[in-house]
């Protein structure tokens, strides 16, 4: 449990619900599952060799097809935590999977933010990749686009169910002996010539941050502005970098797809505020929009799509679309 009460409790129903729908999907059959419910917060987690099950499919779908979809993300590119129901990759490939192999992409072309703004503002959703990689940003481990639209706009989402931050920077958290290690601020630290340790190892951020962001790259920062933001900046710079290293904000776009259930998205706290300092200090605030899993699913609702993943998402999650 966390220190916070109000997540917890938002924790706890939303598992609460997972467990029920554990039995209610598969019964009293303990093989497929690693252990019971021990603490309030663990959701049911499969087993290795289960984690498949862990990816709605249509109830009518053969074999063969629901293997098609559950392998869109192999399992060599799965989380370390997929086969927990609180995964937030296995959401997303429950939504985007089934909408690809349904063919109803094409139902994403008016998806719209929260603030009523369209993500594909030319209409054209493009072609759709899971666990897309970027190569052109010299990091030591490439970012992975949870999903990735190439069309028109690149279009880069981030999608969070329960976690509880969107995702640091991981150097602050190295032991502080380790050459790596960086103290949260953005200057030079350990006898290094680049004030970040990414950068000191070839990574590209800082190279193209101060053309997207009014984070100056010449002088020390303290904070580092790019320590509680790390996967947002990162996605923002898969959108608006171009594999031949040019800037092109005109044709990109990240996206933050998030439960609204959860309070960690609230401005206050530890999403939320991360999402309103990269928003606040973009040149073109534009560039970055969020959207929650409610009105994503409120929009397929509207267009008569995926009706059946409508319900299922329901009964797993207690995801329901909003309306308007």
């Amino acid at each position: 449990m966390t220190a916070d009460p109000v997540y917890d409790r938002y924790l706890i129903r939303l598992v609460d619900r997972l467990w029920a729908y554990r039995y209610e999907a598969f019964g009293t059959d303990e093989g497929l599952f690693d252990g019971p419910r021990r603490r309030p917060e663990r959701a049911p987690v499969f087993r290795p060799g289960s984690g498949d099950l862990n990816v709605l499919v249509p109830p009518e779908a053969d074999p063969a097809a629901a293997l098609r979809i559950r392998r869109v993300i192999p399992p060599e590119g799965r989380h370390d935590y997929f086969g927990s129901m609180r995964s937030s990759q296995a959401l997303t490939q429950s939504v985007f999977a089934n909408l690809q192999a349904s063919g109803e992409l094409a139902a994403l072309a008016g998806w719209a933010d929260d603030d009523g703004l369209p993500i594909f503002s030319d209409g054209e959703v493009g072609e759709m990749r899971l666990e897309h990689t970027i190569g052109h940003l010299r990091e030591p481990r490439p970012t992975q686009i949870d999903v990735w639209f190439d069309g028109t706009t690149r279009v880069a989402v981030e999608c969070k169910l329960t976690e509880a931050e969107v995702g640091s920077c991981s150097r602050p958290r190295l032991h502080s002996d380790d050459p790596g290690h960086c103290d949260g601020t953005y200057r030079r630290q350990q006898d290094r010539a680049a004030r970040c340790t990414l950068t000191e190892i070839g990574a590209a951020y800082w190279d193209f941050l101060p053309r997207l962001l009014t984070w100056p790259a010449d002088q020390d920062l303290s904070p580092c502005p790019l320590h509680h933001t790390y996967q947002l900046v990162r996605n923002l710079l898969a959108a608006c970098v171009t594999a031949n290293g040019d800037i092109d904000p005109d044709h990109g776009l990240a996206v933050l797809l998030y439960d609204d259930r959860n309070p960690a998205n609230h401005p206050d706290a530890a999403v939320g505020s991360a999402w309103a300092q990269v928003k606040g200090s973009l040149h073109s605030p534009g560039l970055l929009r969020r959207c929650s899993w409610q009105h994503l699913l409120g929009h397929l609702r509207r267009q008569q799509a995926a009706t059946w993943l409508l319900q299922a998402l329901e009964t797993k999650y207690g995801l329901v679309g909003t309306a308007g």
